[in-house]
């Protein structure tokens, strides 16, 4: 039943990945020769197929650029990508399935059509529309070469990501305020008595927090903020130029146009005006928060302003003031596979389901674990999901939900989905086990959340199944589940000791959750600050990228940190997000919103009434449908429930 990556080489990866195209291209045929005798059967369904039969051929090849412990096999799994990429941009140039499907949308059968099956027909008949099927054959050709380029470009930008490594060497006194577990995993440095501090989340993150050295701060925040800035940034710049024709090609004033179309927010105009709510109540917190700061950072004896390598230093040391919160002292009740176990056993009573761990996950690396998702009440197979948790060089540096094989049911049985949480959580080390932050609990339980979210999936279609649904709805389910690590009877069940046992105090969570909306205002502006530059660098004028960045920053309240190069490191906005970033925010207020249905925050029924109404039909319904159906009426569209905080604060 599963696939044996630990024999995965540069061949078997070719071999998969030419077997995948030489089998969807006889189904891609077969579609395109029924425009004599168009028919759901004859044309939809082996599209269809030839989907679910790349979707799987990915799994096994281009995915592997992202995690393959060996860079020869992840070098060969990134060429695989670059040819996805390139036969997944063909597809809607194709003529003759262009003239298929039209074919289909004109006979009686095809205008009989309902629900999820003429949802289908409308996304390719709009995707065959944004591939120019209406414009000249001139205009055609160049929006194809403008779209093959565009996919090779973020792809060499996140793999220049990805393969990326820098560090700073500090000494063992500039590592004062970091604790000893944290500098017994660090490397040594060069010098004598000095370690190298990476850019990996796990290093990076707690030094920023918890380093009383300003000057080493700063030093590993440019690096961080500089990763490669010479080649990413011309990268970038293409990536923009490119888009940007794109628009005008399709007769749209600008990329932001071309990509909300497919949204919830439907136009730029909506996603500026949730920024505009924002700003005042925002400014005002962060403007507080910023004066305190400031007053702490002169009482350590520094002059001049906060700077962006300050402002987490000094967030946490009033978590610490205030309200007696200890990251790393909390992080001692969170021992990874008993945060796992918790989190299977909390999802599995809320969403129905059973968890089997497989003794041997065949993975590409030893730490990888895989695990069978169950229907409790059938025992029905629904999944099978890979956790591949911990850094390694070359390896996706953030945290993700991939799809490895979509879930559909369009050829009879339904197809099962593979999947595989990607993160970069603090490593175990010694006799010491995983211990996370509470900042990787959230991320553990959010990824969860989209993991589930595609292994639910009960479409008939692999194009509307795994992660298809509107891009500013898709992080709503995974914001959802976030909200268990910030209830105390919740975090009671898994959150013990793991020297003593001990179960994490009450009066603990209760200083964890009474600090979570402070320092609120900078929190939230970092979030604004990426969404406001990304539709900046979309909205269609031709403003100097740094300028974009300096105004963009400005919503932080902070001087913008001088000689770096941010822009060259904005993965997201190369790996889908792009005039979309602002979907975080925005489906956290349709999360928040769905939420308030759970009075108990793990009810069962209402858990199995949001996998029936949200999670089963993924990208089948609109998602402002799904969101009416669970709530019994329209979702909220008020932007300050995501700032319900800062209103109190």
């Amino acid at each position: 039943m599963l696939y044996d990556y630990t024999h995965v080489d540069g061949d078997t990866i070719k071999n998969e990945l030419n077997a995948a195209i030489a089998r969807a291209e006889e189904l891609l045929a077969s579609a395109g020769a029924s425009v004599a005798q168009p028919s759901f059967i004859n044309t939809m369904v082996p599209i269809e197929q030839a989907i679910a039969v790349m979707s799987e051929g990915a799994g096994r090849s281009s995915f592997l650029g992202n995690v393959h412990p060996d860079e020869a096999v992840r070098e060969v799994a990134q060429q695989a990508e670059a040819m996805l990429g390139s036969w997944t941009v063909s597809l809607a140039f194709r003529d003759e399935l262009h003239a298929a499907v039209a074919a289909f949308a004109q006979t009686p059968e095809a205008k009989s059509l309902r629900g999820e099956r003429a949802r289908l027909l409308t996304v390719w008949q709009r995707d065959f529309h944004r591939a120019g099927a209406d414009l000249a054959p001139e205009a055609r050709e160049e929006l194809q070469q403008l779209q093959g380029r565009l996919m090779e470009v973020q792809l060499e930008f996140n793999n220049n990501l990805n393969e990326f490594s820098d560090h700073i060497e500090v000494t063992q006194q500039q590592l004062a305020g970091m604790p000893e577990e944290y500098i017994a995993q660090l490397s040594p440095g060069v010098s004598e008595d000095a370690y190298f501090i990476t850019l990996d989340y796990p290093q990076l993150y707690p030094f920023l927090e918890m380093g009383f050295d300003r000057a080493s701060r700063e030093r590993l925040f440019r690096k961080h903020w500089s990763r490669c800035r010479e080649e990413n940034r011309l990268l970038m710049e293409e990536a923009l130029r490119l888009r940007q024709r794109i628009a005008i090609v399709l007769g749209e004033p600008s990329w932001a146009h071309v990509t909300l179309d497919m949204r919830m927010a439907d136009t730029p105009d909506k996603v500026r005006k949730m920024y505009e709510e924002m700003t005042p109540v925002l400014t005002a917190a962060r403007d507080r928060e910023i004066e305190t700061m400031t007053a702490m950072l002169h009482a350590d004896g520094h002059d001049g302003a906060l700077m962006a390598w300050d402002w987490r230093f000094y967030d946490d040391q009033l978590r610490r003031n205030q309200y007696g919160v200890d990251q790393l002292q909390i992080a001692e009740y969170f021992p990874l596979e008993q945060v796992m176990t918790g989190l299977l056993d909390l999802s599995g009573e809320v969403f129905g389901l059973r968890y089997v761990k497989l003794d041997d996950a065949l993975a590409w690396d030893a730490s990888v674990e895989a695990y069978e998702i169950r229907d409790r009440e059938s025992d029905e197979l629904l999944g099978i999901a890979y956790t591949d948790l911990f850094p390694r060089e070359g390896k996706f540096g953030h945290a993700a939900a991939m799809s490895l094989r979509v879930a559909h049911r369009l050829d009879g049985s339904r197809e099962l989905p593979y999947t595989a949480m990607v993160a970069n959580f603090t490593p175990p080390y010694g006799d010491r086990p995983a211990l996370l932050r509470h900042e990787e609990v959230k991320t553990l339980l959010h990824e969860w959340g989209h993991i589930l979210h595609m292994t639910l999936s009960q479409t008939e279609s692999a194009r509307l199944s795994a992660g298809q649904v509107e891009g500013d709805f898709i992080e709503a389910p995974s914001q959802i589940m976030e909200h268990w690590a910030w209830d105390a009877k919740i975090l009671s069940r898994f959150a013990r000791h793991y020297q003593t046992n001990d179960p994490i105090a009450p009066e603990l969570v209760e200083q964890l959750v009474a600090a979570r909306n402070l320092n609120i205002g900078l929190n939230t502006a970092t979030q604004v600050f990426y969404g406001m530059l990304d539709m900046a660098l979309h909205d269609g004028s031709d403003s100097d990228l740094d300028a974009l960045l300096r105004e963009s920053f400005a919503i932080m309240g902070l001087p913008y940190p001088e000689d770096t190069a941010m822009l060259s490191g904005f993965a997201h906005i190369m790996s889908g997000y792009d005039a979309g970033y602002y979907g975080y925010l925005w489906a956290q207020v349709i999360g928040d919103d769905m939420f308030g249905r759970f009075v108990n925050p793990i009810d069962p029924e209402v858990g199995r009434q949001y996998r029936q109404l949200v999670l089963e039909p993924n990208a089948s319904l609109p998602a402002a449908d799904m969101v009416r159906s669970f709530l019994g009426r329209d979702p909220s569209s008020d932007a300050f429930m995501v700032l319900r905080g800062l209103r109190d604060s």
